[in-house]
């Protein structure tokens, strides 16, 4: 794949999303334009960067990662922002795991989990988005031979990383505080990274995604649904290795009664594998319905800052 270098010609972002709408009313809201939208990222397209295959559209990682459509396009405001979010994490998980280590059993958990991949998403966010602004703040014009082209390999981690992360850190934030601590009848009082890993991190991560021009497709959902699916597994896995957890524990059914030994004990409450029935249908619930429904207002979310941006590149 040879490379020349021209001088560079003014930039200006292009913006999947079809034709700017007609009014801001329009960009906001818009159910048909959405629903077009959501049917079109089940189709192929040559116009929308692609995870695993080859896309013309493949070309323009350093705009998706590099850009965002609250700053300047020529400023490095995206990119600190994103070391500061990075520096956020990184700082956060010493100690967090110096806290809920317990042995070895911070590993067992899904929150805990989805916490270190997000440490690995926000510090490969930063690089790709220095190696983007580098490629584009150059005072030359990188051109390739025509025709559809693959992702670099650390940019293609970085997006599926993304496509996990987001929504399933919208997915531990539901199911704790609906399903492990209830946030109507709380059974324990959350510390200070109790609201950090259910919680702040999902803000953290919305808004890493808000303010770029990344694209989240719909059609990458089982990266996040295949999370769910191991994770299940592992989690019968433990029951059945007899794991169990760093304390003994109660039966959710039965508190106070139903006391399990430490090795009997279940990672969460609401999925005991001693009442496999119960665990199952909780599984199939989270993989079915609750993973894909994650996904449903993110893209909504990233729709509606497409048509911002294609309203604003057209005032």
């Amino acid at each position: 794949m040879a490379e020349q270098q021209q001088p560079a010609p003014e930039r200006k972002a292009a913006v999947p999303g079809g034709d700017p709408p007609s009014s801001w009313f329009d960009a906001f809201c818009n159910p048909a334009r959405a629903c077009r939208a959501c049917l079109g990222e089940f189709k192929q397209d040559a116009s929308l960067m692609s995870l695993f295959g080859e896309s013309e559209a493949n070309a323009s990682w350093a705009e998706r990662f590099g850009t965002s459509p609250c700053f300047s396009a020529d400023g490095n405001m995206i990119l600190y922002l994103r070391g500061v979010f990075a520096l956020f994490f990184l700082g956060h998980l010493p100690p967090h795991m110096a806290k809920w280590m317990n042995e070895g059993f911070y590993f067992i958990y899904l929150t805990n989990l989805t916490w270190l991949l997000e440490q690995v998403y926000f510090t490969l966010a930063f690089i790709v988005t220095y190696q983007a602004r580098q490629r584009l703040q150059n005072q030359v014009k990188y051109t390739v031979t025509p025709g559809p082209c693959r992702l670099p390999v650390i940019v293609r981690i970085t997006w599926m990383l993304m496509h996990l992360c987001l929504p399933a850190s919208l997915l531990v934030m539901l199911m704790y505080w609906t399903l492990v601590n209830p946030f109507w009848n709380m059974n324990t009082n959350p510390d200070y990274f109790g609201y950090i890993v259910h919680g702040v991190n999902f803000v953290f991560c919305l808004l890493d995604f808000m303010l770029s021009r990344n694209l989240f497709r719909l059609r990458y959902m089982w990266i996040t649904i295949a999370y769910a699916v191991l994770y299940t597994f592992w989690s019968w896995v433990h029951h059945a290795a007899k794991v169990g957890t760093y304390e003994p524990c109660d039966d959710v059914d039965d508190p106070g009664e139903g006391l399990y030994p430490r090795e009997e004990c279940p990672i969460y409450g609401t999925l005991d594998w001693h009442k496999a029935g119960g665990a199952f249908i909780m599984s199939a619930l989270v993989v079915v319905c609750l993973v894909p429904m994650c996904h449903i207002p993110i893209f909504c979310c990233q729709h509606t800052r497409q048509q911002v941006d294609l309203k604003l590149q057209n005032v």
